[in-house]
């Protein structure tokens, strides 16, 4: 699937929000184990999924103005 997004893939932008580990946060982070788990899971139910709920239907090359009137 092709990125339907414009700008650039690789750019200068690095974001970081540190506030919540200023306050204490300590931040739990997905294992491969429990990532296969998932996938295993939505692999083995993927015939119940309603794709017509999920798919995207957001333009992101229409102008502020087209957006308006879609």
């Amino acid at each position: 699937m092709l990125n339907p997004r414009w700008e650039q893939e690789e750019h200068y932008y690095n974001a970081m929000n540190t506030s919540l580990l200023k306050l204490g946060l300590e931040p739990h982070l997905l294992g491969d184990a429990l990532l296969d788990s998932l996938m295993s899971f939505a692999m083995d139910n993927k015939e119940r999924c309603d794709y017509k709920q999920i798919m995207p239907a957001v333009n992101w090359q229409a102008k502020p103005a087209d957006a308006v009137k879609a």
